[in-house]
């Protein structure tokens, strides 16, 4: 007698969406939520912690909360992504890990206090509140990290979340 095997075929996995696509709804969240001065800095091919870093500022530990809140829930409905985060419920320094993005959102002092930018060979805003925070999506990702040649993963970009005045 011959028993039939029945095969069940899983649905592939999606495909993760594009990181330039990811940056740029983050930006529009951002800019929705009243982030300021947001800067991209692209990290394809310089390092292997993501392609893409965004900071940007919130005017207080609320703002700042709201901000990742509304981030978080916005890719899960767009994109299905789950984001993981640090630095909650604290709210000066909070880190999301997007896959191919890093985006950090700080309070005005505490950015000034670690200046990611300058680690990573970008600009730092001169007057945050005079810097454009609807920069477009290209002029953002003109801002480029010097080569991290030799680089591992992570290798300088670790600092520790604790408040300046700790």
């Amino acid at each position: 007698m011959h028993v039939a095997k029945t095969v069940r075929l899983t649905p592939s996995e999606p495909t993760p969406p594009a990181a330039d696509s990811v940056v740029q709804h983050v930006l529009t969240v951002l800019e929705d939520g009243k982030a300021e001065a947001p800067v991209v800095i692209n990290l394809a091919d310089k390092s292997t912690m993501a392609d893409y870093m965004v900071i940007a500022t919130g005017q207080s530990q609320r703002q700042v909360g709201a901000l990742c809140s509304r981030l978080v829930e916005s890719l899960k409905a767009t994109f299905r992504l789950n984001s993981g985060v640090e630095g909650m419920p604290n709210a000066d320094w909070v880190v999301l890990d997007i896959g191919d993005v890093i985006v950090h959102l700080f309070r005005p002092e505490i950015r000034e206090f670690y200046q990611l930018e300058k680690m990573w060979g970008a600009s730092f805003p001169e007057g945050e509140a005079s810097a454009s925070s609807s920069a477009t999506f290209q002029e953002s990702l003109a801002i480029s990290a010097p080569n991290m040649a030799g680089a591992g993963r992570g290798a300088g970009v670790s600092a520790s979340m604790s408040s300046p005045t700790a």
